[in-house]
């Protein structure tokens, strides 16, 4: 008998006795649920092996089809338990390691960003560098200050509490620079009178702050003043928050792949626009949109929808957790039939009915016009 023909017998137990094993990796996907998730996941999304950030996206892809996955040490799925299954267990050649000195326009703008200010943080040296190619994203801060320090040793200088005072100061003028009070006010009063119904159908615990107005873009990513367009609940507000920063990625890593498109990189071009429906569905399934600046084309792209009234809103949050979308208008019905349109008749409603853009009271009335 040959040493190496345990190799080609599985160990005698209830499970497995007398089974041929010709493939070990294959036994291995086959006893671990991870590996055959994330298996399954990149046959169906073959360009997702090209991605710097693959691990995450297929992170976050498992956690949201099946959240109840846990690995064999019951432990959540991350990007390194995806890394270890896509190298190891499924046999993937792992990413190359990635430099800045690997570009030299990525070695020029550190340059240029670091001499304009000595004191820059390494997310903002990212941020900049993913525009240069979107690999860059996988850059850690801890890189980025080894760099740093390795190439302008001893310049890096730290903020003092005067000049963190200066930067709040500036980001509170830039704030009321770039909102628009007099639309917000009218968001602000359909919040408040609004607050009563949603409280009946909400934790105790959330009652007091159950409905924010939104801006259809944060702060910082507004370019010109814009008022609060649509009221929303807080957890749903900070789930925009987090979907509009990963639109403004995709969107931005679009424009990279575009600007050099090629038949070596169109499939990953597919993969990212399927990425963006992905987030833009997530957000409308919420009620929520986001209008974001394209440097490229010097135009708004939306993602999103909101909902058709405020009786959709109240029906998700009282509804399914994950959202009803917009196609749910049901305008005849429920809430908006016996609640909102009736308190039109209210004169303090009337009166503030004329704070609101038309578009608010559209969507105060039950409809959009």
């Amino acid at each position: 008998m040959s040493r190496f023909s345990f190799l080609r017998r599985s160990p005698k137990n209830k499970s497995n006795k007398g089974q041929t094993i010709n493939n070990p990796v294959a036994l291995r996907r086959r006893d671990n649920p991870v590996a055959s998730a994330i298996s399954t996941f990149i046959n169906s999304n073959p360009g997702v092996l090209a991605l710097r950030n693959r691990n995450q996206v297929i992170a976050n892809s498992i956690k949201e089809t099946n959240p109840s996955l846990i690995t064999q040490k019951g432990g959540p799925i991350n990007r390194n338990v995806v890394s270890k299954a896509i190298t190891e267990t499924l046999g993937y050649p792992p990413l190359p390691k990635l430099f800045i000195t690997d570009n030299p326009r990525a070695v020029d703008k550190v340059e240029e960003l670091f001499l304009a200010d000595t004191s820059i943080k390494s997310p903002a040296i990212i941020k900049e560098l993913v525009k240069i190619d979107p690999k860059y994203k996988d850059l850690t801060a801890q890189s980025i200050t080894d760099y740093l320090r390795r190439e302008f040793p001893g310049q890096r200088t730290t903020i003092t509490s005067d000049q963190i005072k200066a930067k709040r100061n500036l980001k509170t003028k830039t704030k009321a620079e770039l909102d628009d009070p007099i639309v917000s006010a009218g968001i602000e009063n359909l919040r408040s009178k609004m607050v009563p119904y949603f409280s009946k159908i909400v934790d105790e615990s959330q009652s007091r702050n159950v409905l924010e107005g939104a801006h259809p873009a944060q702060l910082v990513n507004r370019v010109q003043p814009e008022g609060k367009t649509f009221i929303t609940t807080p957890f749903r507000n900070s789930v925009h928050n987090r979907l509009e920063n990963e639109a403004k990625r995709l969107m931005e890593q679009k424009n990279a792949i575009v600007s050099n498109l090629n038949d070596s990189n169109m499939h990953v071009l597919s993969y990212v626009n399927n990425q963006i429906k992905n987030v833009s569905d997530q957000m409308s399934r919420l009620g929520l949109e986001s209008k974001l600046m394209n440097e490229a084309t010097g135009q708004f792209n939306y993602f999103g929808n909101l909902y058709p009234n405020v009786s959709t809103l109240y029906k998700s949050v009282k509804g399914p957790p994950g959202g009803i979308g917009p196609s749910v208008t049901e305008k005849g019905s429920g809430f908006a039939q016996g609640g909102l349109v009736s308190l039109l008749k209210d004169k303090s409603l009337q009166r503030m009915a004329k704070n609101l853009i038309p578009k608010q009271f559209s969507i105060l009335q039950g409809g959009l016009s």
